[in-house]
């Protein structure tokens, strides 16, 4: 039997290292778009394939995280994420490199519905806030791995090199990680598929709010200060950078604002404060007011998606599959945002399309309620 301070370790652990492994694939995309002679064009759709393989494999994981239990399906997850890593650079083909990105993208969202399911239930059994800090080590995880894949691309290491010593460590890591899980598995099993309540439905279009403005820092703020602020080119991931880390400050205190004034409380402000300083700064078309609304943004964003998965675990029957029905919903908004604030950005002007990620997180603001402890949750068979 696992200890609650041995799962504690474990899940948060779990979560850094599980993180490296997209780092590390993030920072040696280049390398790989060179080695396999791809086209712009060519690579964005294929870099499309990992989150399709995602939201197509998070309600079957909710399922057999609630069959199987946290710790089988993670172990799983664990080992076909590790193995599809140098596979990105070492698979035969076109084919192949899009068969890699699917197993890639649907590996990461299984792993993460096991170590939400966990975390949740660590939490619980706590009785405090966790989760926050525990998602704070995925932030942190996903910059060392990005740091792990610069460094090996200064010193001249070969892309499939490089991610085959990362899959071998960190696999290895993830494994170990995984024997300090739970094992337990859903009281009930009901069917593959079933239909979520209309409050998880909710909280997953709380979740879409949140990716959505998180992919729209990630995809279009080094395009904005470019273009439309004039910042050099060298220097435009400022806006990005500034946005992760006040995210990932925000989540190392998140917890203590949690308990001490509520999940409400502690999302509502901060993701209105953020939606207002972003759209001031844009509307600006100046430098340092739109780092600053970035900035504001990501402390605002912070805990949205920590806190929304707490909400989703308190379902009553099953809170696997409703972690997973909600984050299906959620990883629509990261998969959208690219071209709706694209399409926005051609028919307007680019600091319109970026004031959509504003108008979401003050969305997010205003539905804050649905993360009211004492609601929940009952999954509709």
């Amino acid at each position: 039997m696992v200890g609650l301070r041995e799962r504690r370790i474990a899940v948060t652990a779990g979560f850094f290292t599980y993180a490296v492994l997209p780092g590390v694939w993030a920072a040696r995309i280049p390398a790989v778009q060179d080695a396999r002679g791809l086209s712009v064009g060519v690579l964005g759709l294929c870099l499309l394939v990992p989150a399709f393989g995602a939201v197509a494999a998070l309600p079957v994981a909710g399922t057999l995280v609630s069959r199987w239990g946290r710790r089988r399906v993670f172990e799983w997850a664990a080992v076909v994420m590790a193995v599809a890593l140098p596979l990105l650079s070492a698979a035969p083909g076109i084919a192949g490199f899009v068969v890699a990105l699917g197993a890639f993208g649907a590996a990461g969202a299984t792993l993460d519905v096991a170590l939400n399911v966990e975390a949740v239930a660590v939490e619980q059994s706590y009785q405090r806030s966790l989760l926050s800090g525990m998602h704070a080590s995925w932030s942190i995880g996903a910059f060392t791995g990005t740091g792990i894949g610069v460094a090996s691309a200064a010193a001249g290491v070969s892309v499939t090199t490089a991610c085959v010593v990362v899959a071998i460590v960190a696999g290895t890591a993830l494994l170990a990680c995984g024997r300090g899980l739970s094992t337990d598995r859903a009281a009930q099993s009901g069917p593959v598929f079933a239909r979520p309540s209309a409050r998880t439905m909710r909280i997953g279009l709380f979740v879409f709010c949140s990716l959505f403005v998180e992919s729209a820092a990630a995809d279009w703020s080094a395009v904005y200060l470019h273009r439309s602020t004039g910042v050099p080119l060298s220097s435009a991931g400022v806006g990005f950078a500034a946005f992760a880390a006040a995210m990932v400050a925000g989540r190392l205190v998140g917890d203590r604002v949690v308990d001490r004034v509520g999940p409400v409380q502690a999302v509502r402000w901060p993701a209105a404060a953020g939606a207002v300083t972003l759209l001031l700064g844009v509307a600006t078309r100046s430098a340092v007011p739109s780092v600053i609304g970035f900035l504001v943004a990501g402390a605002g964003t912070a805990v949205l998606f920590p806190m929304a998965m707490v909400a989703a675990g308190r379902d009553t029957v099953d809170s696997a599959r409703a972690i997973a029905s909600a984050a299906t919903v959620g990883y629509l908004g990261w998969l959208l945002a690219p071209p709706i604030i694209g399409g926005i950005a051609s028919v307007t002007s680019l600091p319109m399309g970026i004031g959509t990620a504003a108008v979401f997180l003050a969305v997010a603001a205003a539905s804050a309620g649905i993360l009211r402890p004492d609601r929940v949750t009952a999954y509709a068979g």
